[in-house]
């Protein structure tokens, strides 16, 4: 991962706010181009690749793990690349390369994706999709795997270009 003059990282967790809700913190990622990354504040427990999204009636970039409804891209803000605790801030991975967790098991490459409307609170799910509500799409297949995430060895993790956001 590239560095920034921002002075914060796209892996700082805090229980303190140490930017602006919503701040875009913009980072090159070598040969895979730039990551959009936005500051949240969790609402839940947040796992890598899970999705974080706005609540109706809740206050902006206050984000809660995305519920068993579909939900259109524009409320996501985008997808946990490392864990943040309930009640920590953060930053989500909104646009460029990035893991995703599947609720659907295997993921095939170059399928889009989108918010689970079926399943596992923050999980997205391989469907055929209208225009305007995929969330990005697989670039490495999705597989069971302990070194992404090793509190959860089970989950069902790939690679994805993401593409979330207000």
């Amino acid at each position: 991962m590239g560095f920034t003059a921002a002075g914060i990282s796209p892996t700082t967790v805090t229980t303190t706010q140490q930017a602006p809700l919503g701040f875009v913190l913009t980072v090159p990622n070598g040969d895979l181009g730039m990551q959009e990354w936005t500051y949240i504040k969790a609402g839940s427990l947040f796992a890598v690749g899970q999705c974080a999204c706005h609540a109706d009636g809740a206050t902006p970039y206050n984000a809660t793990l995305v519920d068993t409804v579909a939900q259109q891209p524009n409320k996501v803000y985008g997808i946990a690349q490392h864990a943040i605790a309930s009640g920590s801030y953060g930053f989500v991975l909104s646009r460029g390369s990035g893991y995703f967790r599947s609720d659907a098991g295997a993921v095939a490459v170059n399928a889009m994706f989108q918010t689970s409307g079926t399943g596992i609170e923050g999980c997205i799910v391989e469907t055929a999709l209208a225009d305007g509500t995929s969330l990005g799409f697989v670039t490495t297949a999705s597989a069971t795997n302990a070194t992404i995430d090793p509190d959860d060895a089970t989950a069902v993790i790939g690679v994805a270009l993401i593409n979330t956001g207000p």
